[in-house]
């Protein structure tokens, strides 16, 4: 299984962020029209690593999962839970790299950005 499809798995299989988002996450890009709440991840860098006998069957993946909502309170919910599905994550080990608070003018939207490295086997 590649690491965007069970990070995919694991934001679609945790109930504290279904619970704000619904079915709302996607990989890469939201279609036309969504609306807020919803949650997108894309990979940032792909890492996977080498040994002298060549690639040893993990990957190091950047990625940037973005929240989006219409109230900054709901996002810093959605936000929180992304980070308790990944911090819980047995099947990875997961690093948070950078969170930022922004609003978007032209949507009207609160937009967090959360990086993080994802450690996979696979």
């Amino acid at each position: 299984m590649s690491v965007e499809q069970a990070l995919y798995d694991r934001l679609t299989g945790y109930a504290g962020l279904i619970a704000l988002v619904g079915d709302k996450i996607y990989a890469v890009t939201a279609p036309q029209g969504i609306i807020a709440p919803f949650v997108v991840f894309q990979k940032i860098s792909p890492g996977r690593k080498y040994a002298m006998g060549g690639y040893v069957g993990i990957q190091e993946t950047r990625f940037q999962i973005s929240c989006f909502a219409d109230n900054y309170e709901t996002n810093k919910n959605i936000a929180g839970q992304v980070t308790a599905a990944l911090e819980s994550w047995t099947g990875a080990t997961v690093y948070q790299e950078g969170e930022s608070d922004i609003f978007e003018k032209e949507t009207e939207r609160y937009h967090i950005p959360l990086d993080y490295k994802i450690w996979y086997q696979g």
